[in-house]
């Protein structure tokens, strides 16, 4: 998905039907469209004055706190799947940024409907993946590969367990949510991947086992670390145990290649530029249906 075309234009590339859709949305005009997301993305201005959670299929908008010392493009959404309506329940939805660009502190920003204001913890990310998910905050750190697993929902003074590292000596780049949990991925194009799943046992001795299939389901990977974990049966033209990197090759083209978990070797889709535009693409988001 890129940013909106003078005439309040959206496009999307269907992962799942391998075609490009075009949505009207004057409700994106100037803003900065930050996701990953599911139903619900996160719309801005470059201020911070004005946030809120915009619903690109139904044009429904839910206003959000103002953001303070905001930062742009460094920021990553985790937007809740259910409907955020005011003076409801429901899930938080998350922003995450740098404080400063030369900064290793970071701090993840939590609202939740009829918050007025946002709830703010900071972290020291020392080059780490960040990662939220129905409440539970995760960092990884890339120099020593352990994972802070803290409990976001307690506040400011949530206490941190520790995850000690895999038994790799490669390095996750990823982080997704599967059926089973948390899963860290170490993943580069041409070369073998590995996916190892979080055993948290209500954080009792925490550790990551090496997973070995993923059944079938398929993993998508895309920049910023982010990605998600879908079943086959919902993404038609993909095979299952395999995974998909979107990545901009050396001649400027786009291609999705497929990493099957079984066989450990990878084929190259082609993605023409012209029909998909990934050039100016920004995010991704899974609508509910």
């Amino acid at each position: 998905m890129h940013d909106p075309s003078p005439d309040n234009e959206l496009c999307f590339y269907s992962l799942s039907c391998g075609k490009v859709h075009r949505i009207h949305s004057p409700e994106a005009r100037g803003r900065m469209l930050i996701g990953p997301a599911q139903n619900y993305i996160f719309a801005i201005d470059r201020e911070g004055s004005s946030p809120s959670l915009l619903n690109l299929i139904t044009r429904n908008e839910v206003p959000l706190p103002p953001i303070k010392n905001f930062h742009g493009r460094s920021s990553i959404c985790m937007a809740p799947s259910g409907n955020p309506e005011p003076n409801q329940e429901g899930e938080h939805i998350a922003i995450w940024q740098r404080n400063k660009w030369d900064s290793r502190i970071c701090t993840l920003g939590l609202w939740r409907p009829g918050d007025e204001k946002w709830t703010e913890i900071e972290k020291n990310s020392d080059w780490a993946i960040q990662f939220y998910n129905d409440g539970m905050y995760y960092i990884y750190n890339n120099h020593t590969s352990e994972t802070d697993v803290i409990d976001a929902r307690v506040g400011t003074d949530a206490p941190t367990v520790l995850v000690p590292p895999p038994e790799t000596e490669l390095k996750f780049n990823y982080f997704v949510m599967s059926e089973e949990g948390l899963l860290g991925i170490h993943c580069y194009p041409g070369w073998p991947c590995e996916i190892y799943h979080l055993v948290q046992g209500n954080h009792v001795n925490p550790h990551w086992v090496k997973v070995k299939t993923i059944g079938d389901q398929m993993i998508f990977l895309s920049g910023k670390h982010t990605g998600f974990c879908a079943k086959v049966s919902k993404m038609n033209q993909f095979k299952g145990n395999c995974i998909y990197l979107l990545r901009n090759r050396h001649d400027n083209s786009f291609s999705l290649d497929a990493y099957s978990v079984d066989a450990g070797n990878w084929e190259i889709w082609p993605i023409s530029p012209d029909d998909a535009d990934f050039d100016r693409a920004l995010t991704w988001f899974m609508p509910k249906t």
